[in-house]
């Protein structure tokens, strides 16, 4: 079969172009290609087709959560229930023993500001504990709690300073005032210490060495005497040169805790926390033209006899009696 066409060119007439031949050879050629090229384009074949519409059987995996989850545990701080960070109605994040072993962190300013949202403002004026949580800032509208009890500060709450022995820390973030009273606008901190525990003692010990002069020791021991008496004693110091001339630094803090299970419903707890701290004596650097020289970036330029020291105590007796499974009642006398 033969086709003929005809197209236009430059000059205006027409002119017939060669035809063009189908051949049945052709046609033929093309269809053994087309038959090789197949199975590459739809590498599925009959068989394949017919092995999927098998019914295939997978093991099966069953999937299982621990009940012992940050969100099933009490946060005490965004209610007066106990309830779960799940169940609070609350913007409320929890910071546990392990994570402030994980991360290292010595300063209890430190492992809170790794809470979202929470920044510090501090300087030697405010104890260096100054925080800011939604653009409130300072103890006014930051409340610090210590084992849900207010702490009081002018423009800063300078204890505790170390994480040795804090249990945990949590963070309410946002207006706390119905629960807390005023100063609590912008969020509130609740730093848990350690406390007695009724399982067999165990002490603890963590030495550190660093450089510019840094060493730190820690002691810790805790658990049930007998039937009734339990305790916890928690021991730290550090020191450090710092990293300008007279720029030495150190810390102290003690803190212990004795239980007494007067009946399995009655409980009474008598504890005691002090600490001092004599922070590094240095406001800066003067620039030079708007820079920093290098020459001088490690001179102290505050007076000889500068002095800088920060002591607090803590006394505390609370009871708390279990009335029924859903009534307890607590008590707190502190100091």
């Amino acid at each position: 079969m033969t086709y003929s066409f005809f197209g236009a060119v430059p000059h205006g007439g027409a002119r017939s172009f060669s035809s063009v031949r189908f051949q049945r050879k052709r046609v033929a050629l093309a269809v053994a290609q087309l038959s090789l090229v197949a199975p590459l384009l739809f590498p599925m074949s009959s068989t394949s087709w017919a092995q999927a519409d098998v019914d295939v059987s997978l093991d099966t995996v069953t999937v299982r959560s621990s009940s012992d989850t940050p969100l099933e545990r009490p946060v005490s701080t965004g209610s007066r229930l106990d309830l779960s960070a799940r169940d609070t109605a609350a913007s409320v994040e929890v910071t546990t023993r392990e994570q402030l072993e994980a991360r290292g962190d010595a300063s209890l300013v430190d492992a809170i500001t790794r809470s979202t949202g929470i920044t510090s403002l501090g300087h030697p004026g405010n104890s260096g504990s100054s925080l800011s949580a939604r653009g409130f800032t300072d103890a006014t509208s930051v409340m610090r709690l210590y084992d849900g009890t207010r702490q009081y500060g002018g423009v800063g709450v300078s204890f505790p300073f170390d994480t040795w022995s804090i249990d945990r820390i949590e963070v309410l973030r946002g207006p706390a005032s119905v629960i807390y009273g005023d100063g609590a606008i912008g969020g509130v901190v609740n730093v848990i210490p350690k406390k007695p525990t009724r399982g067999p003692i165990q002490s603890e010990v963590q030495a550190t060495a660093g450089t510019r002069g840094k060493h730190a020791l820690a002691f810790g021991s805790g658990g049930a005497i007998n039937d009734q008496w339990s305790y916890r004693l928690d021991v730290s110091g550090d020191q450090s040169d710092g990293w300008v001339d007279r720029g030495d630094s150190s810390n102290r803090t003690v803190s212990g805790a004795l239980r007494w299970d007067v009946t399995q419903n009655f409980v009474l707890q008598l504890s005691h926390a002090q600490g001092r701290q004599k922070p590094m004596r240095y406001f800066g650097t003067p620039l030079i033209n708007g820079v920093q020289d290098p020459a001088i970036r490690e001179r102290n330029y505050n007076v000889a006899d500068s002095r800088i020291q920060y002591s607090d105590r803590w006394t505390e007796l609370s009871a708390q009696w279990a009335l029924g499974n859903d009534v307890v009642v607590r008590s707190k006398l502190y100091h």
